[in-house]
């Protein structure tokens, strides 16, 4: 055998092995996964919980770089080291994106986010005397996406 077939055999048995793996376990920052996946710990994953994932990163970004509705002036941009933080936004941050329960051998979140989901309001939005119209408008177009995915899934046969 020429170390052409031997290279091919090798990636074709690491490329099963890495489906397998995927299918069994989703991998991920535990906080930018999607609901789905979070909650449903077997789901192979799709195409729409990595687009979810984005989403999920450029809320996570907006809530910690641009004034919000969920923004507490007396806490916007301490200083390092600081003891103060905002109670409400670490709060919600913390439900939506680190909520974990483990079972067995799986760990399970992901159901603040079908709350968040279910309603095509996002659940913050940006102070309008630093709004830009057009971020604006793409955050409230990825949540509603979000929005559409959540309704369209069939939970009976993710179970």
């Amino acid at each position: 055998m020429d170390a052409t077939c031997s290279f091919s055999a090798l990636l074709f048995v690491n490329a099963r092995v890495l489906v397998v793996l995927t299918i069994v376990y989703s991998q991920g920052t535990w906080a930018f996964m999607s609901g789905p996946l979070l909650k449903y710990p077997t789901k192979p994953p799709e195409v729409s919980d990595d687009m979810e994932s984005v989403v999920h990163v450029v809320d996570f970004c907006t809530l910690r770089f641009h004034p919000t509705t969920f923004t507490d002036q007396g806490t916007w941009n301490l200083e390092p080291g600081s003891r103060m933080f905002n109670r409400p936004l670490a709060t919600w941050t913390s439900h939506f994106f680190f909520a974990e329960t483990k079972r067995g051998r799986y760990s399970y979140g992901g159901d603040h986010k079908f709350l968040v989901y279910k309603d095509a309001e996002p659940p913050f939005s940006l102070l309008k005397e630093n709004m830009s119209v057009a971020f604006d408008g793409l955050l409230r177009k990825m949540h509603q996406l979000c929005c559409e995915h959540y309704a369209s899934l069939d939970t009976e046969n993710l179970r």
